[in-house]
């Protein structure tokens, strides 16, 4: 039951539910997880994709290397800086979401919890860190894993539903610069991944009870607590709906200084396009998309007008943040911190 004189939730009983590879209620042995064959052969994919992009194209690496040098250092810096509030935002929307299914925690251990989600998610394939974010809440705030992990699986959904809406605006605005047909192939593409999400939404909803009659009693109990909290957290979605856009206002912000600080003239619809079609791609099981994410934004920046070199070097440097920034500030976050055991 919900305790309501604290931040924290006590299971029936006092027995936390399992983890899996948790046995022991202990921590999860994630240097294992990380350093095995199936994570090396992720890495070694995502190098290959991006070898082949440079070969394919004809990239004069040195061009890319000698502009990437060139980089405006206090307008770097303040992409840094831009990009960090991203996870105080985060973790308010996470704490709205937590609280439409009667759990709270504060802000400041949400976000910490969420950037070291993104970092095991950045060392690791098939985002592990999501689980990894769900463990660390039912292991420091004693908070029921299923229920959690579907507040993180609906901020998904949410996050995804953001990300369309920023790229059908930016492919509006970029009507007059963009080809006819790459705005039609990406509104396809992206159209077909909004219609799968919302399938499966809709499976869940009106087939997943029906469906899960075949299956034994505890898996029952644990699909209905992860549907319900992930469909409990589509409440007060105003208020939600402003963080997400808040949270992706940063990160948009983020690839805009980025591409000032590379002297980089991108309009700005440019920038919503480049930006939401490239983190779609977050959602290839890649360590952190590695791989298909500097493929796509570097793709992306050719529709505008930019030659593979110039497009390479910022595809480049904004992953310097947003995906080696997460390594710099997660390692140490994980290593240190005592929710992290």
């Amino acid at each position: 039951m919900i305790d309501p004189d604290t931040t924290t939730l006590t299971p029936v009983g006092g027995v936390l539910p399992a983890v899996p590879g948790d046995k022991d209620g202990g921590s999860v042995n994630l240097k294992r997880r990380f350093f095995n064959l199936r994570t090396l052969i992720s890495f070694l994919i995502a190098a290959l994709t991006i070898f082949t992009l440079v070969k394919a194209w004809g990239v004069d690496f040195q061009q890319t290397l000698s502009q990437m040098s060139k980089v405006n250092l206090p307008l770097y810096a303040c992409a840094f800086a831009v990009y960090a509030l991203t996870f105080p935002v985060r973790g308010k929307r996470w704490q709205r979401l937590l609280n439409n299914v009667g759990l709270d925690a504060p802000v400041p251990i949400l976000a910490q919890t969420i950037l070291l989600s993104w970092f095991v998610n950045c060392v690791a394939p098939l985002k592990l860190g999501d689980a990894y974010r769900g463990y660390l809440m039912r292991k420091n705030e004693r908070m029921p894993l299923t229920s959690t992990l579907g507040t993180i699986f609906a901020e998904r959904i949410i996050d995804s539903g953001a990300l369309f809406v920023i790229l059908m605006l930016g492919l509006a605005l970029s009507a007059h610069i963009m080809a006819p047909g790459h705005a039609r192939a990406i509104i396809y593409v992206a159209g077909l991944f909004m219609a799968a999400l919302l399938v499966i939404l809709a499976l869940m909803h009106w087939q997943g009870p029906r469906v899960m009659r075949l299956f034994p009693a505890r898996f029952q109990d644990l699909y209905h607590r992860f549907a319900g909290g992930a469909f409990a957290s589509f409440q007060h979605l105003p208020f939600v709906a402003l963080l997400t856009f808040l949270a992706w206002g940063c990160e948009i912000g983020r690839l805009y200084l980025v591409t000032r600080a590379l002297g980089v003239a991108l309009p700005f619809p440019g920038v919503l396009v480049v930006l939401s079609g490239g983190s779609l791609l977050l959602t290839v099981p890649t360590p952190g998309g590695i791989g298909a994410v500097e493929v796509g934004l570097a793709g992306l920046l050719t529709l505008f007008g930019f030659d593979h070199s110039t497009a390479l070097a910022v595809a480049l440097m904004d992953r310097v943040i947003s995906y080696w920034g997460l390594i710099a500030a997660g390692l140490p976050t994980y290593l240190f911190s005592k929710r992290a055991k």
